[in-house]
């Protein structure tokens, strides 16, 4: 793949009373051009610089497509940018990747296989470091966002004010086609030999950051996966930076939620009402009369997480009372407040609407504890 000018392109454009050669190893592709020292801007167009294939990205509000950045800890700009890639030809977009342009002064690169010094070249070095996608050690997590991303510097040792701040990582925000915000890539420098490592999220329904100041790290993610479930039912899972690393670990395990956040005033599936009753069990509405005394008593006394829900989708109707249209079973395990992973059968049934402007509602009308 041609991914560069030919060598010999790049010296009839060259300079002569400043040259500087430029090593651009992009897919295992070298040539190394004769260009002007890098001052502002990158010492090649943009257009020559990345492969044909790709797209090259503009962020929204900006009005450039090429953007300095330096989270590497040294006094050089590196260029940020990102593109699409995978494209139909003539066609549609693919998903989008990242790369950073480093003018590095050091003049003795690695063999990035062994790490072993290469033979000394006497000028700088304009190298190309993957973001994602890549397949490195330590990356292979995918691709930056679908439709649309954004990006950010932040600091692990935020300074008093914006002058004084030394950034050591880019943050960078992905969307999917509906503009939800589906991925977070975080990226720190290395070293020459490694380039960046990744801390990568992806949620199927969305990704929370939680409260933080534009510019300050990440410390906490939440995951939700979309179940697919006809409840509108997500898996939540909850990450936090370790102290004083860049690493992330789990701090709640998977548990089912409702994938917009809170409890449904009036969930229509069986299987929502056990979920809301579980979540908030001060909803005696969703109770068959006369039944909340009994289904308290058997209840799990707080519920840390709702491990999985099992039903089936159709109703039955055999052995119904005159108020009652049909009836449903639905089976959850969870981990109870003492930490115990418990297994209850529920009984829920369909009552006719009482007035007009009503419908049919689900009730529970008796739980048994299986394990």
């Amino acid at each position: 793949m041609a991914i560069i000018p030919s060598c010999a392109q790049a010296t009839r454009r060259a300079v002569p009373r400043v040259v500087v050669l430029v090593a651009v190893a992009l897919l295992a592709t070298s040539c190394n051009l004769l260009r002007p020292s890098p001052t502002t801007s990158l010492p090649l167009p943009l257009e020559d610089l990345i492969p044909k294939s790709w797209r090259v990205y503009t962020v929204p509000d900006t009005k450039t497509q090429l953007y300095e950045i330096n989270i590497d800890g040294d006094i050089d700009t590196e260029w940020l940018v990102f593109f699409y890639y995978d494209n139909v030809k003539d066609g549609a977009n693919g998903p989008l990747g990242g790369i950073i342009y480093d003018a590095q002064q050091d003049t003795t690169p690695y063999d990035p296989q062994t790490i072993i010094p290469l033979p000394y070249q006497p000028s700088a070095f304009l190298v190309p470091y993957r973001l994602l996608p890549d397949w490195r050690q330590g990356k292979g997590q995918g691709y930056l966002g679908e439709s649309s991303l954004s990006f950010e510097q932040t600091s692990t040792n935020p300074a008093r004010n914006d002058e004084d701040t030394i950034y050591d990582e880019l943050l960078v925000l992905g969307n999917n086609r509906g503009d939800i915000l589906t991925r977070a890539s975080i990226f720190w420098w290395q070293g020459v030999p490694n380039g960046y490592g990744v801390a990568h999220f992806a949620g199927t329904y969305g990704i929370n950051l939680g409260d933080r100041a534009p510019g300050t790290t990440v410390s906490t993610v939440r995951v939700l996966d979309s179940l697919n479930e006809r409840a509108y039912l997500c898996k939540s899972t909850q990450y936090a930076r370790m102290a004083g690393t860049r690493n992330f670990g789990v701090t709640a395990q998977p548990s089912i939620v409702f994938c917009h956040g809170g409890t449904p005033e009036a969930p229509t599936y069986p299987e929502a009402v056990v979920l809301t009753w579980l979540l908030d069990p001060g909803r005696t509405d969703l109770i068959a009369p006369n039944r909340v005394d009994a289904i308290r008593a058997v209840s799990p006394q707080g519920v840390q997480r709702v491990v999985s829900i099992t039903y089936d989708s159709t109703a039955g109707s055999a052995g119904l009372g005159n108020n009652a249209v049909s009836k449903m079973e639905v089976v959850t395990s969870l981990v109870d407040a003492a930490g115990i992973q418990r297994t209850y059968r529920w009984t829920l049934v369909e009552r006719k609407p009482q007035a007009v402007g009503e419908t049919s509602r689900w009730l529970i009308e008796d739980m048994v504890l299986l394990q």
